[in-house]
């Protein structure tokens, strides 16, 4: 078991499927390993689940099509090397690239592209401050980031809206929200 209390932190669906992640490395008595899926009738694991330190935990779930992506703190999923981010094609967990050198803290998708957000400074090995894209085979930063943890993020069609504890987004000041407009940061009026 994880240091602390057990909590669901996120949810995402997938048709009638339900996937819990949080802090929890059980659920119903059956070892979870801090993501579990309910089908409407019972709870299962999700693969092995994810794992790592005393304090791995999933503090963020999105679905796109039958994938499932789990962000948080952990370094391994389903017994995959995966940094902090890894997805679920419900059969096998995959890591997404080298992932990312801290926690993430926050998920969002459009279209093939995933955004997360987080207290992380690179992803795949490039810079990423605090928000990075993942384009099914690399990383691509956001350059020039935030200067503070995301933790929620948004998407409308190819806008992305971040939110958390920063006061700049690139070069402007933005306080606590911004928008990236494919190519630059905004701030949303």
């Amino acid at each position: 078991m994880g240091n602390g209390p057990e909590f669901v932190t996120r949810l995402a669906s997938i048709g009638s499927d339900l996937y819990a992640g949080g802090s929890f490395s059980t659920e119903n008595g059956s070892p979870g390993n801090y993501i579990a899926k309910w089908d409407g009738s019972n709870w299962s694991t999700v693969g092995s689940g994810v794992q790592g330190s005393p304090d791995t935990r999933v503090f963020a779930l999105t679905a796109s099509g039958k994938d499932v992506y789990a962000g948080g703190k952990f370094t391994t999923a389903g017994g995959t090397g995966a940094n902090n981010i890894a997805k679920w094609n419900q059969t096998n967990w995959m890591a997404l690239g080298s992932g990312m050198n801290g926690p993430v803290q926050a998920l969002a998708v459009s279209g093939s592209d995933v955004y997360l957000g987080g207290a992380f400074f690179s992803g795949g090995g490039n810079s990423a401050q605090h928000i990075a894209e993942w384009s099914r085979t690399n990383w691509s930063s956001m350059d020039p980031g935030l200067n503070g943890t995301v933790y929620a993020l948004a998407t409308s069609g190819s806008t992305v809206y971040a939110g958390g504890a920063f006061t700049n987004a690139g070069a402007a000041s933005a306080k606590y929200i911004a928008q990236w407009n494919g190519t630059n940061w905004v701030i949303p009026q």
